[in-house]
């Protein structure tokens, strides 16, 4: 949806508007980045008759019952912030980063010999993302990178994503994530096994996420010799529930009737096996394939899920370590 407004030149919104943001009454205005220049370049293109379009957006109010972003579980929210720029957080990886990529980073974003000596994680991550970004849009590479460093970076930007938020606060957070796509799934399966004929019930959950979430998601799930090395542009997870008509009628019991369910997982359309179910299927003689039966997903899901009532443990303080840093600004190119 989209409104048509005219331009502002403030950048500032009064207090009525911001309070008609929060409560989802209004649709201010805004002010064009360079609308001269703009209307200059693409004439009626970008400005129609001096008006513009803009998206119909609300603000919402942060609260623990919203599942899509790490900000609304603070403990795991707080832990990753602050290991985002800790360079402690990544003192594992760091000595092996910064000798492949040490002296081609250097080169290739001509940093000075001091800026190069006092290179570290985080930073280093930044200067990967900005290979990924250049890579995606096609941009020629400002270096030659070997096929060792290429690899190096790609493995940068998939760390630097998994590393922050720890074992913890990953379980706590991907625990959220799965909750309400799992309950809604299951609510469909219950109105095929006892044939409610509803045009209400959801048939697809989709959530818009970030790039984190895709690379916490892989170690929280845990599949079969399955890792990934970088997380690209547009990645996705896939869970699809599928059932056998002719099993579901030649069945009575509604709890018998589950078994005619099977969940198929994918990433980036690569498809995802889990213990649980692959030594589940081997004992009922169904083979090594790559789906799941109902059962044996929800209880692989369980298996790696947080125990406990997860509202209290996002609410948690989290203290940092003791240890002193300073923030990294934003790179300025």
């Amino acid at each position: 949806m989209l409104g048509l407004y005219p331009p502002i030149q403030s950048k500032q919104l009064s207090p009525g508007e911001y309070d008609s943001l929060r409560n989802g009454k209004a649709m201010p205005k805004v002010m064009i980045r360079k609308s001269r220049q703009l209307y200059e370049n693409f004439q009626q293109k970008s400005i129609i008759d001096g008006y513009q379009f803009i998206p119909v957006f609300n603000y919402l109010e942060r609260n623990l019952n919203d599942d899509t972003i790490f900000d609304n579980c603070p403990y795991a929210n707080e832990r990753k912030t602050h290991n985002e720029n800790d360079p402690a957080a990544f003192k594992e990886v760091a000595d092996d980063y910064l000798s492949v990529l040490r002296d081609s980073i250097t080169k290739a974003f001509n940093l000075t010999q001091e800026e190069s000596q006092n290179l570290e994680m985080p930073r280093l991550g930044d200067y990967g993302d900005l290979f990924r970004c250049e890579d995606f849009e096609g941009d020629k590479r400002r270096f030659e990178f070997t096929s060792q460093e290429v690899y190096y970076l790609r493995t940068l930007q998939r760390d630097g994503l998994r590393i922050p938020c720890g074992e913890e606060g990953r379980q706590l957070f991907m625990t959220k994530q799965f909750r309400k796509p799992m309950t809604k799934m299951l609510e469909r399966i219950r109105d095929i096994i006892f044939k409610n004929q509803t045009e209400d019930s959801l048939r697809v959950w989709s959530y818009s996420a970030h790039d984190d979430t895709i690379s916490n998601g892989i170690p929280f799930l845990q599949p079969i010799n399955y890792e990934i090395v970088d997380i690209p542009y547009a990645s996705s997870f896939v869970f699809e529930a599928y059932f056998n008509q002719s099993c579901l009628d030649a069945l009575e019991d509604p709890q018998m009737k589950r078994q005619c369910f099977k969940i198929l997982s994918y990433h980036n359309n690569n498809p995802l096996q889990f213990q649980t179910c692959q030594q589940s299927n081997i004992q009922k003689g169904l083979g090594k394939g790559y789906f799941c039966q109902l059962d044996d997903f929800l209880e692989h899901l369980s298996n790696v899920s947080f125990k406990g009532d997860i509202t209290k443990a996002c609410q948690q303080q989290w203290t940092p370590p003791d240890n002193n840093f300073t923030q990294r600004p934003f790179l300025n190119l």
